[in-house]
């Protein structure tokens, strides 16, 4: 309303007009005089708040609508507004006469004199209870989510196109020996020493090309230390279709790494004493196919390995007894 009529320079002919449109209106109207006290309300207050004009009239607003969860900083607002003659605008949580609470959006502004004394206040408010539902589910559902990911035992990491962290939770903050807002902001980069940030380019270049993909990768810790990762990256896509960033879920496997390393040196060891023992030594599947041939094999056969790996043992000029190897073959077996 206060978008076509300039309120705080109304005359009484003017409240008429007001009036008579606000009765019309599905918003609540209130006048009150110049000590906030209810003079007339239209049709829209009472079907908002479930009071008419007489059960209201002399009374104050707030006094008759607010209860205890209004929230006191709104309470001051209001009042300040109205005893320093501005008006205000604010939101606030009423209750109607059934007791119910409902929302309402409320700008209140002077209406003065030609001498410019404050004669009266206008109100105008809408409901904004369905609003104030739907933004109160979708902090309960971004708590839910803020929970989920708080608690997931993976790592959870988003950054920008810039390749920037716009978050992370908490576990992937605890991998790295970071604080959450410590990581935010900062690329991927600063997380890696500089053989690895070659190699994180590269996993840049293909999300951009909108490919998604699990590999394993090497971070640093905030101590230096390394930290293995898998990690299942996507590309994020924005609704233009244009890349704006990449979600990674982030597994720690420093500890399966580490277990790799070890048995990959163990498995060396013994291929050198086994390449190395001063005995011919021959290994074979259940096909009775070549699948070892150490160096003494070699030096006493007269035989290099490449000629016999895979072939089956009787295939390989070796004075054999086949149908002995066969038997033995089967009761090793058994």
């Amino acid at each position: 309303m206060s978008d076509f009529y300039p309120i705080d320079r109304l005359n009484q002919a003017d409240i008429r007009k007001l009036a008579l449109v606000a009765s019309r209106t599905d918003n609540c109207v209130i006048i009150t005089n110049a000590q906030g006290l209810i003079e007339w309300v239209n049709d829209g207050f009472a079907r908002i708040t479930g009071y008419h004009l007489d059960e209201v009239v002399g009374s104050n607003p707030g006094m008759k609508l607010q209860g205890p969860k209004t929230d006191p900083r709104s309470r001051e607002v209001m009042r300040g507004g109205v005893r320093s003659g501005s008006g205000f605008k604010a939101e606030v949580l009423n209750y109607r006469k059934d007791g119910s609470e409902f929302w309402v959006s409320m700008q209140v502004q002077p209406v003065k004199d030609e001498s410019g004394k404050i004669v009266q206040f206008i109100g105008i408010g809408t409901d904004i209870s369905e609003r104030k539902r739907q933004e109160l589910a979708l902090r309960e559902s971004e708590d839910r989510f803020r929970n989920i990911v708080n608690t997931a035992q993976e790592g959870i990491w988003l950054i920008d196109a810039d390749a920037r962290t716009t978050y992370v939770n908490q576990r992937m903050a605890d991998m790295l020996g970071y604080r959450v807002e410590e990581m935010l902001s900062k690329t991927i980069f600063d997380f890696m020493d500089a053989e690895a940030v070659v190699i994180a380019e590269r996993h840049m270049e293909r999300r951009r090309s909108g490919i998604a993909e699990n590999h394993d990768f090497r971070l640093l810790r905030r101590d230096g230390t390394n930290l293995w990762t898998m990690m299942a990256t996507n590309p994020v896509i924005g609704d233009s279709g244009t890349f704006v960033g990449a979600l990674a879920l982030v597994t720690d496997v420093t500890e399966r790494r580490a277990a790799e390393a070890t048995l990959a040196a163990s498995l060396a060891e013994i291929e050198l004493i086994l390449a190395t023992i001063p005995t011919a030594l021959i290994g074979i599947d259940r096909s009775e196919r070549v699948i070892r041939w150490n160096n003494e094999a070699e030096r006493i056969f007269g035989i290099p390995r490449p000629q016999v790996m895979g072939k089956h043992l009787c295939d390989c000029g070796l004075p054999l007894d086949c149908g002995a190897l066969a038997s033995a073959v089967t009761a090793c077996m058994a």
